[in-house]
């Protein structure tokens, strides 16, 4: 599923912006989606189960982790020439693939504006 984002993010940023280097600004959108995915699930369950919120030195470092798993192991040279061969798709479907990595990339980008809210709701259900 994640080569299957990756690639249409790549493609995205390819076909539709003409991004010289979109390779890069597609490692760069990916990496940042999946960070802000892991945040807020990360942060919605410890405020539910803990009482205790993530502050931002946690979420520099979950973003810098799953920055250096993806340099290492997912954005390969042979990883990226890999994904690029295999054309990955969700269920064998071009428009759902599309559609689902839309979904994807409009939810996490989205995280940045509600979750706050969801866990201070969360939180002040603790006191």
């Amino acid at each position: 599923m994640l080569k299957t984002f990756y690639y249409y993010y790549h493609l995205f940023y390819k076909n539709i912006f003409k991004d010289n280097d979109s390779y890069f600004t597609a490692k760069l959108a990916f990496t940042a989606s999946e960070s802000l995915f892991a945040i807020s699930v990360i942060d919605i369950s410890c405020a539910y189960f803990f009482c205790w919120s993530l502050n931002r030195y946690y979420m520099v470092a979950i973003t810098v982790v799953i920055l250096a798993y993806n340099a290492f192991f997912f954005f390969s040279t042979n990883g990226k020439k890999n994904i690029e061969e295999n054309e990955p798709k969700l269920f064998k479907s071009h428009i759902l693939s599309i559609t689902i990595t839309w979904l994807f990339f409009l939810i996490t980008t989205s995280s940045m504006f509600w979750l706050g809210y969801v866990v201070q709701d969360l939180l002040s259900k603790c006191q």
